[in-house]
């Protein structure tokens, strides 16, 4: 059951990813400046400089 259980999760991550990238490439589905600050912040560090690096 526990094996199901992440499995199940994974696939959700995957689904909201897809999803996620889907709604950014469309016109008119842009992903609001505050969420993506509050995503932003919520990441380690070093990730953050890769992002603002590139």
């Amino acid at each position: 059951m526990k094996r199901n259980s992440i499995l199940l999760g994974l696939l959700l991550i995957c689904m909201a990813a897809t999803a996620g990238g889907i709604a950014a490439a469309t016109s008119g589905m842009e992903v609001p400046q505050e969420l993506a600050q509050r995503c932003f912040d919520l990441l380690p560090p070093d990730f953050q400089e890769i992002i603002v690096r590139s």
